[in-house]
C-alpha cells in the first residue's frame, strides 16, 4: 500500500528541498521525507513539485506513521487502496486519527493534490472526507456543524436517496454519494 503522509502548512525553513526517488518518480519535499521498503511517507510544505529522477535520493528512516508536530498532519490511502466511508473512518480510529475535515481552501487544495498526484494519475477516484448525514444533517466525524469552505464547494442538487457520505473529487468539488462507495481517503490527526 503507499500512503502520503501530509504537513498541510509553510515551514519557514531556509533549507533547499530534500529530493526523495520512489521507484521513476522524484519528489522533491519542502519539508521532510521519508521511504520504506513497503510505502512511502511524504511530509511536505507547499510548493511541492515532481520532477524526474536525475539525482540521488535522500532517504531516512521513518518513525511512525504521523509526526508529532504543531498543525494538522494527514495519512491519506490512495485510490489503490479504495474503501468505504465506514470502513475508512474506523481505519483512522485505528491510528488514533479520523477522517480529515478539511476548514481551509488549503486544506482542500493539499487533499486534491493528494488525490490529483498519487498513486495513480488521471483515476476517477475521489477521496472520502470526514462528513456524513447524521439526524438528517451533515456533521463531521467529531459530531461539529459542517465547515464553511465544504458549503461553499458542494452542489447540493448532487445528493444520493440514502446513506450520505461527502467526498472531494478530482475537479475540486465536494459530492454527496453512497457510503458504501470506494474511494481514497485521508486521515487527519492533529497534534498538540
Amino acid at each position: 500500500m503507499a500512503i502520503l503522509l501530509i504537513q498541510s502548512t509553510v515551514d519557514a525553513s531556509d533549507e533547499a528541498p530534500s529530493p526523495v526517488d520512489h521507484g521513476e518518480v522524484l519528489l522533491v519535499c519542502n519539508c521532510f521525507c521519508e521511504v520504506n521498503a513497503t510505502s512511502l511517507q511524504l511530509l511536505f510544505c507547499p510548493p511541492w513539485r515532481i520532477t524526474s529522477p536525475t539525482s540521488t535520493a535522500t532517504r531516512l528512516t521513518p518513525t511512525s506513521d504521523f509526526a508529532i508536530l504543531p498543525r494538522p498532519l494527514y495519512k491519506f490511502v490512495g485510490c489503490e487502496s479504495a474503501d468505504t466511508w465506514h470502513n475508512a473512518n474506523e481505519t483512522c480510529a485505528k491510528d488514533g486519527a479520523y477522517l480529515a475535515v478539511p476548514h481551509s481552501m488549503s486544506e482542500v487544495y493539499m487533499l486534491l493534490g493528494m488525490l490529483i498526484f498519487h498513486p495513480h494519475p488521471g483515476s476517477n477516484c475521489s477521496v472520502f472526507i470526514g462528513l456524513h448525514e447524521n439526524g438528517g444533517e451533515f456533521r463531521t466525524v467529531l459530531g461539529k456543524p459542517m465547515p464553511a469552505v465544504i458549503m461553499n464547494l458542494w452542489d447540493k442538487r448532487d445528493v444520493p436517496k440514502e446513506n450520505h457520505c461527502l467526498s472531494l473529487n478530482r475537479e475540486g468539488r465536494i459530492e454527496a454519494e453512497s457510503c458504501e462507495a470506494g474511494h481514497a481517503y485521508a486521515c487527519q490527526v492533529q497534534s498538540d
